[in-house]
């Protein structure tokens, strides 16, 4: 069987970035020089003769694959590699294809590179079950390729692995799914629940790059995977994911996921408002004005207040006076801390208009506790022109 379809549609990633960008393989070390007149490339594209390979002696055989790999890949420019390597590929017995691989390295080039890569791929065709007990560390090569063209010959294989090596194969192969099979990998995701304390998953690390993978496909594959999953504790594992893997450009996109989850949009509306106020502050509050009064108006601002107080005080200031009403003592209390932690004395000047005894000392207590730390020869200089609460008059009794 000769490597086909996988094959060549990687050999046309690799000659398109080849022509894009030729760089020069450099020359090895000891080559003869080519003959003037000579066509290389023709000479190279021929196909390769093959050698017999004595079983008896692995050593003379490895020199021998050595010499026919060089003959086809010696002083080729990265995209005669490629065709070069599927024109080898094509003519491997099976007992070769390890041969083959040991012999990129005498050649100075890594097995976990492209042509490496390339040359597993069409290995994965012809023999995926060798392919993948060649090397653990190519196993990323062999698993989306065998998953895709036989996926009930591939997960037996990985299940039949090693507790400790399931996760990291499980991985690839979702990942290789998520595109030609999403609705496997949410019931093997929801599976591994289940199966989590017998064979040892970290579903917390598959779903994460899972959701990464999604993330990076078009608008609403985000939206279209969470309202297949019926699992609600998978949900939520697979929103927050996603909330942590969606690049900040697509904070809207964010928002609109937790849309319909009332406490999840509680918990994070606040952090996404933040983040996006500190990319586009003028985004962000056109986004606010437009939220219905409530909670999460309130909390949406009360974001924005954290993100712009330590930046520019004046500013949220501004923001806050011009929005009553908007939970005062709390966004209040946001932009005493935040300013206060690079200039205590402003942030103190406006502690006074917080109305709840419990917040204006629990305010006080932690930026004079800092600030006292911090500088104290400036906090106890401030202590001793400026009253406190009674309650913590002697706490912070001025020397």
């Amino acid at each position: 069987m000769k490597p086909s379809t996988a094959t060549v549609l990687t050999v046309a990633v690799l000659l398109a970035a080849a022509m894009l960008c030729p760089v020069i393989v450099p020359r090895i070390a000891g080559e003869e020089a080519a003959v003037p007149g000579d066509d290389p490339l023709r000479a190279r594209s021929s196909a390769p003769q093959r050698m017999d390979l004595q079983d008896s002696d692995p050593e003379a055989a490895q020199k021998a694959m050595n010499r026919r790999v060089q003959t086809q890949l010696l002083n080729a420019n990265w995209m005669e590699r490629s065709r070069n390597l599927l024109l080898l590929a094509e003519h491997l017995k099976p007992d070769e294809w390890p041969l083959a691989m040991n012999s990129l390295p005498t050649m100075g080039i890594n097995r976990h590179g492209e042509e490496g890569i390339l040359l597993m791929t069409a290995w994965t065709e012809v023999d995926p079950l060798a392919a993948v007990g060649y090397l653990k560390t190519l196993r990323h090569a062999v698993i989306p390729l065998w998953i895709t063209r036989d996926p009930k010959a591939a997960w037996e294989w990985i299940m039949s692995q090693d507790q400790a090596e399931q996760p990291e194969l499980v991985g690839f192969a979702l990942l290789a799914w998520v595109k030609t099979d999403l609705p496997r990998v949410t019931r093997e995701l929801a599976a591994m629940k289940d199966r989590g304390s017998i064979l040892g998953y970290d579903r917390g690390s598959i779903l994460g790059d899972v959701a990464r993978r999604i993330a990076g496909m078009e608008k609403g594959a985000s939206r279209q995977w969470l309202d297949s999953i019926s699992d609600p504790k998978l949900k939520d594992e697979a929103l927050h994911a996603l909330l942590t893997n969606l690049p900040q450009s697509r904070i809207e996109e964010k928002l609109e996921l937790v849309h319909d989850q009332p406490e999840m949009r509680k918990r994070v509306t606040q952090n996404l408002y933040h983040a996006w106020a500190d990319v586009d502050e003028a985004a962000a509050m056109a986004s606010f004005e437009n939220l219905e009064p409530g909670e999460e108006r309130e909390i949406a601002l009360l974001g924005i207040i954290q993100c712009l107080s330590p930046k520019d005080p004046v500013r949220a200031l501004d923001i806050i006076d011009r929005h009553p009403g908007h939970g005062q003592d709390l966004l209040l209390c946001s932009w005493v801390t935040g300013v206060a932690d690079d200039d205590p004395a402003l942030g103190l000047g406006q502690i006074h208009r917080i109305e709840r005894p419990d917040d204006l000392e629990m305010v006080y207590r932690r930026v004079l506790t800092t600030w006292l730390e911090k500088d104290g020869a400036a906090a106890r200089e401030w202590l001793a022109t400026h009253d406190l609460p009674p309650s913590l008059k002697q706490e912070f009794k001025p020397d």
